[in-house]
């Protein structure tokens, strides 16, 4: 019926020309989508037979050819045109691509050509698919593809029908062909028929990039010229080319993180976290970009930080992309690199991870209004504009809801505590021996105690006396659990060494999981074991002491084993002014800090407050004589009361008490004689449950009354140990599951492309390159719903990293074999 209206190009009437035209550009669309939906059955069981009848698409292509010779009259016409020869180009069979020589040639001319509009045409509707289908003979278009991208990106029309979008993405897609393509001889981009090379093709599609990036007043375009900035680095880090312009990419980069608008502050900061997986290499090739990396983040952190009442969910988009992406790197840089002083930027004599700390404290607390070191307004060197003019970008409803502001708020407060506490917990520390799959222990409190067999965490762990549960601050909880030493095979890390028959469990809890430490009193090397090993008994008593004596009566008790010499409190005698007081020269009778004023102040006089005084004078009183001799007075007298009332009270039975001795220690089996001795000798000591949690709760710093406004012993209820479990399964990563479904060519059913229980070369490849295979039976870390016992295959694709865990459900692994395998796809 089309071939019967004749040729169309005929018509005399520009407008009736346009018209006819514009109704086939309709008509094409409609024919487009029954190609497509031909092979989809009504009830999606079944793959139907290929069609006898394929709409002809190409039918109508001698007309577009035609009617580009038609005159500037007919413009509208030869734009829709060009409109139906790259639309058709884009979706017609391979084998129907005969045309494509007139086709290039029509493309040439119109990239080319003195009229925007031609360009616009076919930039808009070429797009980057024209690059992904490397139909033949397309490399001979880069040229002017790339001339007429930088003609529509020059231009300050901001208007609808300008392609900047467009343009920006296939100047990205040239960006991932391989990198020889540089070698190529393309079309000149002039009206003439010339081939050229153009070895310099990737530097000019970079600079054009770099360009945009920096000042392109679209919003869409220049989040997608970011990305493309982005994927450049990220290909020439991973082949490690390392071209000249990676400094400058990186830096337009982190110059949108200055962005007023969120959206592209956002993109930017994803960039960056893809960055991250080069971040060591980043490093040790550019250290200046990559210490700029960690304080940008640091500083952009304090210019979009929520101020409480006008924080929405852009706010909250933002400041959890830039505390993720801050915590990655600092994970992938590791402590050794964050420790370094750092020699860039204004605070060069600060190491990274203390502003790290700084920031995140700050941001917890609410005091990033008074902070400095925030983002300031690029200058005129930077070469950059942090607005945009055409926001083009869809519109999320505002939400300015009290309570929706404060949620936002929180939201970001509790992501930058889970950052701080991921950061100091396994910096340095991930993955460990277990592997990355693991980032919580699975230790319990009760694992390991004795009486106590419970498979899952119970309330008999409440009259446990071994156990005791603690806040230590309002993000803390901690278990301390005594133990009986354990006999790990070979002895553990404490092999050859003299430690206490008992040791500590340490299990914290907080927002970045559950960590768990065994302490143990060492007590001897195996260095000094032989040499001390005679002289254990001499340090001991000989004697046997009653419980209830007066002998037990001591000096202040100490853990020390023998007596101790007590220098007087004033010497007596002195050394030379020109002798330097050291262990050569001491006594009992020689005050050692005394002579050492004296001898500073005679070897350096400008030492001296005055010259008619020592260093080791006692300087003049503040206070008159009379008041200096009463506040002497009145400390001997209650010296001499507490002396009185110590004398008078030794004897009451409430003091007694017994001599402190040395704690028991587990020996090797060697000196299990000796040690059995010396228990008969001083007697046996009755150790309490909790005496080891005591010393190390002690050591640790815990008792003093610094922390007695945070640290609290919790109360053993019922809602305690439904708060502990349910801690207990929460993950503490982000976790994701996603389908990879193969559809072998020509399937169009969903019962088809679920039956597959392969793929090709290329896809198991895929699979490959993926992630890791790990058992499903044994593994301990996210399984997204898949079940252990192998009813959906007996491996899966996994990856983690420390704020991260992916598995993929592959379809090709599951069984297929029957309707009820393939509705568990489903």
């Amino acid at each position: 019926m089309l071939g019967s209206l004749g040729d169309i190009n005929q018509i005399s009437d520009p407008k009736l020309h346009a018209q006819v035209f514009e109704y086939l550009v309709k008509l094409t669309d409609t024919l487009i989508k029954i190609k497509l939906n031909q092979g989809v059955s009504p009830d999606n069981q079944s793959t139907p037979q290929p069609p006898d009848l394929v709409p002809p698409l190409t039918l109508i292509l001698p007309w577009c050819f035609g009617a580009l010779n038609l005159p500037d009259t007919f413009e509208n016409g030869r734009l829709s045109a060009l409109q139906l020869l790259c639309t058709v180009t884009l979706n017609c069979e391979p084998q129907h691509r005969s045309y494509l020589p007139h086709f290039y040639r029509a493309l040439h001319l119109a990239l080319n050509s003195t009229s925007k509009a031609p360009v616009y045409t076919v930039l808009k509707y070429l797009g980057p698919r024209f690059l992904s289908l490397q139909l033949p003979g397309f490399s001979l278009l880069l040229l002017d593809l790339i001339n007429a991208c930088n003609v529509v990106l020059s231009s300050s029309d901001l208007s609808k029908t300008v392609p900047r979008s467009e343009a920006v993405s296939i100047l990205g897609g040239l960006l991932s062909l391989p990198d020889d393509f540089t070698q190529l001889t393309v079309l000149e981009p002039t009206h003439n028929i010339q081939m050229v090379s153009c070895p310099d093709i990737k530097d000019h599609v970079v600079n054009i990039l770099l360009r945009t990036g920096r000042r392109e007043p679209a919003g869409m375009a220049r989040c997608i010229a970011l990305s493309a900035l982005g994927i450049f680095v990220y290909r020439e880090l991973t082949n490690q080319t390392l071209h000249p312009r990676v400094t400058d990419a990186m830096n337009v980069i982190l110059l949108a993180l200055k962005f007023n608008n969120k959206i592209i502050a956002q993109l930017a900061s994803n960039t960056l976290f893809l960055l991250c997986d080069h971040a060591p290499l980043l490093w040790a090739q550019y250290p200046r970009i990559a210490d700029s990396v960690i304080r940008t983040l640091c500083a952009a952190l304090f210019l979009h930080a929520p101020l409480g009442s006008t924080a929405g969910e852009s706010d909250k988009a933002l400041g959890t992309a830039l505390l993720l992406c801050l915590g990655e790197w600092c994970m992938k840089l590791g402590p050794t690199r964050l420790l370094e002083i750092s020699e860039y930027g204004e605070k060069r004599a600060t190491c990274l991870l203390l502003l790290i700390f700084n920031v995140l404290h700050k941001l917890i607390t609410g005091n990033t209004s008074d902070e400095g070191s925030g983002l300031s307004q690029p200058s005129l060197n930077d070469d950059f504009d942090p607005n945009i003019l055409l926001d083009n970008f869809e519109k999320l409803s505002p939400n300015s809801s009290p309570t929706k502001s404060k949620q936002c708020h929180q939201a970001i407060i509790l992501c930058a505590k889970t950052i701080l506490a991921h950061i100091v917990t396994h910096l340095g520390h991930f993955p460990m021996a277990i592997g990355a799959a693991r980032l919580s222990s699975l230790v319990v409190e009760h694992d390991d105690v004795p009486n106590l067999t419970s498979d899952e965490l119970s309330a008999s762990i409440f009259t446990a006396p071994n156990i005791q549960l603690f806040m230590l601050n309002p993000n803390v909880i901690a278990s301390l659990v005594e133990l009986p030493a354990l006999e790990l095979p070979g002895g553990g890390i404490t092999a050859g060494l003299s430690t206490a028959k008992r040791q500590v469990r340490v299990l914290l809890r907080d927002l970045s999981g559950k960590a768990c430490w065994d302490a143990s009193i060492l007590y001897r090397s195996p260095d000094n074991h032989k040499n001390n090993h005679n002289n254990d008994n001499s340090d001991l008593p000989k004697v046997e002491i009653p419980k209830w004596s007066t002998s037990c009566y001591s000096q202040p008790e100490s853990l020390m084993v023998g007596n101790q010499t007590h220098l007087p409190q004033r010497a007596m005698r002195h050394r030379s002014p020109n002798i330097l007081p050291d262990t050569t020269n001491s006594a009992a009778d020689l005050d050692q800090l005394d002579d050492l004023l004296q001898y500073l102040g005679h070897t350096s006089p400008e030492c001296l407050e005055s010259f008619d005084r020592k260093l080791n004078e006692p300087s003049l009183s503040p206070v008159s004589y009379d008041l200096e001799q009463e506040a002497i007075a009145s400390v001997i007298s209650e010296r001499n009361m507490e002396v009185e009332y110590n004398r008078q009270s030794q004897f009451l039975e409430g003091m007694m008490a017994q001599p402190v001795l040395r704690p028991s220690s587990r020996l090797s089996s060697s000196s299990s004689e000796n040690d059995t001795c010396n228990q008969r000798l001083v007697g046996d000591i009755d150790e309490t449950k909790f005496q080891q949690c005591r010393l190390l709760f002690s050591q640790l710093g815990l008792t003093g009354w610094e922390h007695r406004k945070e640290l609290h012993l919790l109360s053993k209820t019922d809602r305690l140990l439904r708060e502990l479990r349910n801690l207990d399964t929460q993950p503490c990563r982000e976790t994701h599951k996603v389908a990879i479904i193969y559809v072998a060519p020509g399937q169009e059913d969903k019962n088809s492309v679920l039956s597959n229980q392969g793929g090709s070369a290329a896809y198991e490849q895929f699979l490959a390159s993926l992630a890791w295979e790990i058992e499903l039976e044994g593994h301990t870390g996210f399984l997204g719903g898949l079940p252990r016992q192998g009813s959906t295959g007996l491996t899966a694709p996994y990856t983690a990293t420390s704020f991260l865990e992916a598995i993929f459900h592959v379809a090709t692994r599951m069984p297929g074999d029957s309707p009820e395998a393939v509705l568990n796809k489903v």
